[in-house]
């Protein structure tokens, strides 16, 4: 019951609170209006194979990431948040729900990017915090050999060390992760019509297979190659 309240108020903090925010800050803002660039969300693990990062066929199908929880238990899952707003203070947030698809609970980015689809009724908060943009210390964009810094936007990584993950949830069941990013007015108010949503990337719960080399094993055929399919990151 503790746990199930947790979670309604942090959907509380998502929905209701910085809607309100977003409320007291309509109007002249303060913040000059960009086209928000896309939001997206990676997950790497260290090590590496702890988790299958989700990935797209190339006929635009989705293929759901999976979490080793026997070995990745007590280590760490990096999420790189890419296209977050360089040009104002903002607000990045990491949260993850057993439910997604779920647009029509949240009020739509009029003038951002993306939408929030986690089960707000369903919603852990895995990190939360407010980036300034980042000071030029030389005064603008220069060319080197290599080419020229274009700061158009910032990728952030949000670095989770994981818990005992035997109690995630059951064997195979999905979890959904998404972040999104919130511009904050010059009195530090959250506008809630520019912000920006990622993707949502699922995955799947896998407490049996040791790690993925088990499971390359499984999908081998007896000649040892690996089965057909299609491969690549995201």
């Amino acid at each position: 019951m503790k746990n199930k309240v947790s979670k309604l108020m942090i959907a509380g903090k998502l929905a209701v609170g910085i809607q309100s925010a977003y409320a007291g800050g309509l109007g002249k803002s303060g913040v000059e209006t960009n086209v928000a660039p896309e939001l997206r969300l990676t997950e790497i693990g260290a090590p590496y194979d702890i988790v299958t990062a989700p990935y797209s066929k190339s006929n635009g199908t989705s293929v759901d990431g999976v979490i080793y929880t026997q070995i990745a238990s007590n280590q760490r899952l990096d999420f790189v948040v890419e296209g977050v707003r360089s040009d104002v203070p903002v607000q990045v947030y990491l949260a993850y729900s057993t439910g997604s698809e779920k647009p029509y609970l949240w009020s739509s980015f009029t003038q951002g990017q993306g939408q929030l689809e986690l089960d707000p009724f369903d919603l852990t908060l895995v990190a939360a915090l407010q980036i300034d943009p980042a000071i030029d210390l030389v005064g603008g964009s220069f060319d080197t050999p290599l080419g020229t810094l274009n700061r158009t936007h910032e990728s952030i990584t949000l670095p989770i060390q994981l818990s005992d993950l035997s109690n995630l949830g059951e064997d195979g069941e999905k979890i959904y992760f998404q972040a999104v990013t919130f511009p904050l007015d010059k009195n530090g108010a959250i506008i809630w019509s520019q912000a920006q949503a990622s993707e949502v990337d699922s995955f799947i719960i896998n407490h049996s297979s040791m790690s993925n080399t088990e499971l390359d094993s499984k999908a081998s055929g007896s000649d040892g190659s690996k089965g057909s399919g299609d491969t690549g990151g995201k």
